[in-house]
């Protein structure tokens, strides 16, 4: 399973195989210039042959503050 923006390779490292505890997932991605995007929480990702049960609970958008770059 993971957490990943749909129709892009951006995604946060992904939790394999096995029965598992809940698990707190997180992921930073950068929106760049878009306005509007889809975060998908799921099991598998694009072509993987993934199978079995998820649940995703409290899930959240959080925007982080801008960080200067050190080039500025």
């Amino acid at each position: 399973m993971n957490l990943g923006i749909a129709g892009s390779w951006e995604r946060s490292p992904a939790i394999l195989e096995g029965t598992k505890d809940w698990t707190y997932l997180t992921f930073v991605f950068d929106s760049n210039d878009r306005t509007v995007l889809a975060v998908s929480a799921r099991l598998g990702h694009w072509t993987s042959n993934a199978s079995g049960k998820v649940w995703f609970d409290d899930m959240c958008l959080i925007e982080l503050q801008t960080l200067d770059s050190p080039d500025q």
